[in-house]
């Protein structure tokens, strides 16, 4: 598996990543998530921030394997993400989580001429149909 080129292997102490575990970064509505009761706060290997956060030093000190995001947010959507990945240099996986889209293809192609040297991919979440 190739590394995230932004990483550098000397963590901070108050990182404890275990090593065979995926680094995740999730990206998204922190503080809504929050006030719904979704537990936002770091565990394990997950570690959770808004767009606003995503710095060099945070890809650098978290080294996340994998990125995740919804496709679309209250505030942005997974194109500004990789805009923003692009730009700092990331070149690790970075999966959308969305419902079903029957255009999924064409948002993958889109993200490839945006950002090629992302592995980008959408996690497609079944309907909470019964």
């Amino acid at each position: 598996m190739t590394r995230n080129t932004v990483c550098q292997k000397n963590l901070p102490p108050t990182y404890s990543f275990e090593s065979d575990s995926i680094r995740t970064l999730v990206i998204g509505d922190i503080k809504r998530w929050a006030l719904s009761g979704r537990n936002t706060a770091s565990f394990d290997n997950f570690a959770f921030c808004t767009q606003h956060d995503l710095t060099p030093d945070l890809l650098r000190d978290l080294c996340p394997e994998m990125i995740l995001s919804p496709l679309v947010g209250d505030t942005f959507d997974a194109l500004d993400i990789a805009a923003i990945l692009r730009r700092l240099g990331y070149k690790g996986r970075y999966r959308a989580i969305t419902p079903f889209i029957p255009s999924a293809a064409l948002v993958v192609a889109e993200f490839a001429t945006i950002a090629p040297a992302i592995d980008f991919d959408l996690f497609v979440m079944p309907s909470a149909q019964s």
